[in-house]
C-alpha cells in the first residue's frame, strides 16, 4: 500500500529534474539577449547613391594646405620683400569645428621654407655663403562655406595671427640669422572643396596674407650676441597659390 506514494515521489523528482535544464536554458537565452542588446553597434552610414554628394555636416574638421608662396611689399623701409625673400613652400594645418554646416572656426599653424633672392642672393654668392629663408605662422581663422551640401563647395575665409620670417646664412662653422616678426593683419582666403566622400575633400585655394613686421633680431652663433631693434612697420604680403586637403568636409 505504500508503493503509490513512492511512485508519486519519483514522478515529481523526474519532472523537477527535467525542469531545471529548461529553466537554465531560458535564463541563458535571456542573458545572451540582454548582452546582445548591450553590445549592439549602430549600423554604418548607408552608401551614397551614385552621383549624390555627401550630406552637409557639422562637428570636427581638419585640413592641410600647401602650395607656393610669393613675397610682395616691403619688409621694412628701403628693403623690398623680393630683394631678400624668394618663393617659399608652406605646410599648414587647420583644426577646428563647424557649429553649423556653413561655418568653420579654428586655429592654424604652419611652417614654410625657400631660397633667398635679389641683392641678398647676389651677396651670398659673392661671399660663398649658404643662404636660405624660413617662416612660421600661428593664428585663428573663420571660413564661410557657400554650398555645404553640394559636391563642389566654394568658400571664403579670413584670419589673423602672428608670423616670424627668418633669413639664415652659414659659412663653415659660423652661422648668422636675422628674423622679422610681427602681426598678420588679414589672412584673406578663397577656394573650392571637391567633396569626394563623407570623409575627404580636396581643392584649389588662393591665400593673401597681409602683415606688418614690428621687430627685427639678429643672432651670431660665434659670439652668442643677439641684437634686436624695432621696425618701422611697413605693410608686406605673401600670396599663396596651392591646394587644400580636408578631412570631414
Amino acid at each position: 500500500m505504500r508503493r503509490p506514494p513512492l511512485v508519486f515521489g519519483a514522478a515529481v523528482a523526474c519532472v523537477l529534474a527535467g525542469a531545471r535544464p529548461a529553466a537554465a536554458q531560458a535564463v541563458e537565452r535571456a542573458t545572451l539577449t540582454t548582452d546582445a542588446r548591450a553590445i549592439t553597434v549602430p549600423p554604418d552610414d548607408p552608401p551614397l547613391p551614385p552621383g549624390e554628394p555627401p550630406p552637409a555636416r557639422t562637428g570636427l574638421q581638419v585640413a592641410f594646405r600647401t602650395g607656393v608662396m610669393l613675397p610682395a611689399g616691403t619688409a621694412e623701409s628701403g628693403r623690398p620683400q623680393s630683394d631678400a625673400f624668394a618663393w617659399q613652400v608652406p605646410a599648414v594645418v587647420e583644426i577646428g569645428a563647424k557649429p553649423i554646416p556653413e561655418l568653420f572656426v579654428g586655429a592654424t599653424a604652419g611652417f614654410a621654407w625657400g631660397p633667398v633672392a635679389g641683392t641678398l642672393d647676389a651677396a651670398c654668392r659673392a661671399e660663398g655663403l649658404s643662404c636660405a629663408s624660413n617662416a612660421y605662422r600661428v593664428g585663428l581663422e573663420a571660413i564661410l562655406y557657400l554650398l555645404p551640401s553640394r559636391r563642389l563647395d566654394p568658400w571664403v575665409g579670413y584670419g589673423i595671427g602672428y608670423e616670424s620670417t627668418t633669413l639664415a646664412y652659414a659659412k663653415g662653422r659660423t652661422s648668422t640669422s636675422e628674423s622679422y616678426s610681427g602681426i598678420e593683419l588679414a589672412h584673406l582666403m578663397a577656394g573650392m572643396d571637391v567633396r569626394i566622400s563623407r570623409s575627404v575633400g580636396i581643392g584649389p585655394l588662393v591665400d593673401v596674407a597681409l602683415g606688418m613686421y614690428t621687430g627685427h633680431s639678429q643672432d651670431r652663433t660665434a659670439t652668442r650676441a643677439p641684437a634686436e631693434r624695432d621696425v618701422d612697420g611697413t605693410v608686406h604680403a605673401w600670396v599663396t597659390l596651392g591646394a587644400r586637403l580636408v578631412l570631414f568636409p
